[in-house]
């Protein structure tokens, strides 16, 4: 959620892939769609930024030592 990089030299997904890497307010939106499932992996201690970011509350899948996984589903 810290690198700023890859979101602005974006490469061409390739034949029939979609899209993979979005900046925060894109990644939001597709967050918020609600039509396709958004797993995302992220540590416990980043929750309460990422639901900030996302504006919402995910449900949390799974968790491993300091790590979740998270749906927003």
């Amino acid at each position: 959620m810290t690198n700023s990089y890859p979101v602005m030299h974006r490469m061409v997904p390739a034949p029939g892939c979609g899209q993979v890497m979005f900046s925060y307010h894109e990644f939001a939106e597709q967050w918020k769609r609600n039509e396709k499932v958004v797993r995302v992996f992220l540590r416990e201690r980043s929750l309460v930024r990422f639901s900030g970011e996302v504006g919402g509350s995910p449900r949390i899948l799974a968790k491993v030592d300091e790590y979740l996984l998270v749906t927003n589903r």
